[in-house]
């Protein structure tokens, strides 16, 4: 379940994304979620936006 806030008050981009990474530990939060709070602690700490990277693994 996402975290919503009612009040003035807003939840920084670090609290929203822990919260979220909390929640998906029980299965709770969609990865929408937690790629759009990634995206927001990415503008706010003025860093290069990332890509999601496919694991590929390779045979031994």
């Amino acid at each position: 379940m996402s975290q919503t806030t009612h009040t003035t008050t807003e939840v920084s981009p670090t609290q929203l994304l822990r919260n979220l990474i909390e929640n998906a530990a029980c299965g709770m939060a969609l990865p929408e979620e937690l790629h759009d709070a990634l995206s927001l602690l990415e503008q706010v700490l003025h860093l290069a936006p990332t890509t999601p990277q496919l694991e590929v693994e390779v045979p031994a």
